[in-house]
């Protein structure tokens, strides 16, 4: 079996770069665990297997004791074709042709390496694999005590935006994780454009739900029914990109923050929950001055220590072009002050001509940590590593709600 050494050196000020932070009481953040872990670690596999997109996650799936990674990612296609005529990306707006690549899991060992054990991960569908995987999902959908994933997939190529299906493993008994579409979802071929997705109790019942986006104007929920069986249905009328639950309102359910691409239409802001799993009443968050439009990836902390959520939202323009983050603190009673942080600011008459262009470098990520230990959360901002943006920096916490963008190199020794 195939050994590697993955590890994270920090250059700066962050000397509690592992620390755990735990999310606060009834909030569940997408993909968290309490253990922070920066820049996009990407061993030489990950590479061969994956187009591009890696996403990943560092937890213990095998309840060993000991972190393990998972990563998915986007197909390689053989039909590539990059045109930059429109906006789908690959292949060149037509369908993608080659081979859909599973999950792959490395499991961490007691010397410190990582082993590749992909082979434990079973998908009997045909054809088997992801097409974009979009996000990871991490949670014990059935209840045994295992973590699970549910793979937000996209799909890649192609104007129309039409979706592909999306994966769901299961844990079992014998050490495997098996992709559960089929038995465990209320209908059995799933497809939609889910650009995002979010899990938590929404219905308090005290087992792991689903929300989806869906460029149709809807959110699908997935209410799972404490086994892992889960049932599809409407539970409200946003159009969003990316989404995350939390309790914005601090009435005990889980509220959705959800990132527009507001050039289109949609908005950036909070749909509340009527505590029964349903996501009617909307409020509109603030909007910054300028050509920042396209909202990527948005998430929230308490950043100010006064007991309620504030909102972070990573903003880029047009096609992806220059970088910022909003800062969004949250006064109570649904009213909200905000602050803009340019990163990367393109020249004023720059006309991209597609999304592959040289000043896209958006956030895709974001993560809390106190990394200087004074007691204010910092935020930090995780995306494509390139010369205008670093793959992990920093909006380091000065408090009063100010904020100091300071930028960071995360360099992967392998």
């Amino acid at each position: 079996m195939k050994k590697i050494f993955i590890i994270f050196l920090l250059i700066g000020f962050a000397n509690n770069l592992f620390a755990k932070d735990k999310p606060q009481a009834g909030i569940f953040i997408e993909n968290y665990d309490g253990m922070i872990v920066h820049g996009h670690p990407t061993p030489g596999i990950t590479n061969l297997r994956y187009y591009f997109g890696h996403r990943w996650d560092y937890r213990d799936f095998n309840n060993d004791g000991i972190k393990d990674f998972l990563y998915s990612g986007t197909m390689r296609p053989t039909n590539i074709n990059t045109t930059g005529e429109d906006t789908s990306g690959a292949c060149g707006g037509k369908k993608c042709e080659g081979d859909m690549p599973g999950p792959t899991l490395y499991l961490g060992q007691k010397d410190g390496t990582f082993v590749d054990n992909s082979k434990l991960i079973i998908d009997n569908r045909n054809p088997s694999g992801q097409s974009l995987s979009r996000q990871q999902l991490i949670a014990d959908f059935n209840n045994d005590g295992i973590l699970d994933f549910y793979l937000v997939d996209h799909g890649i190529g192609g104007g129309n935006h039409d979706g592909f299906r999306d994966s769901y493993f299961l844990s079992q008994k014998d050490g495997t994780w098996l992709e559960s579409s089929s038995t465990h979802l209320s209908k059995k071929i799933f497809k939609i454009f889910d650009h995002g997705g979010a899990i938590g109790d929404i219905d308090n019942d005290g087992d792991i739900d689903i929300v989806l986006t869906d460029l149709e104007r809807v959110l699908r929920c997935l209410i799972n029914d404490g086994t892992g069986k889960m049932k599809i249905k409407k539970c409200g009328s946003i159009n969003a990109f990316g989404i995350e639950l939390g309790d914005f309102d601090n009435d005990g359910d889980l509220d959705i923050v959800h990132a527009g691409h507001e050039y289109s239409g949609t908005i950036t802001g909070i749909a509340l929950n009527n505590g029964k799993g349903k996501f009617k009443k909307k409020i509109k968050l603030p909007i910054p001055e300028g050509n920042w439009g396209t909202v990527p990836e948005v998430s929230f902390w308490d950043l100010d220590n006064d007991g309620d959520l504030d909102i972070v939202v990573s903003r880029a323009g047009k096609l992806y072009v220059g970088t910022g983050v909003q800062v969004i603190e949250n006064l109570g009673k649904n009213k909200f002050n905000s602050k803009f942080y340019i990163l990367v600011d393109p020249p004023k008459d720059y006309v991209p001509v597609h999304e592959g262009n040289e000043w896209n470098s958006f956030v895709d990520q974001i993560r809390f940590s106190d990394l200087n230990n004074d007691n204010f959360t910092d935020i930090l901002l995780i995306g494509p590593n390139s010369e205008k943006l670093p793959a992990g920096s920093i909006l380091k916490n000065e408090g009063a709600m100010n904020f100091k963008y300071i930028k960071y190199h995360f360099i992967i020794f392998r």
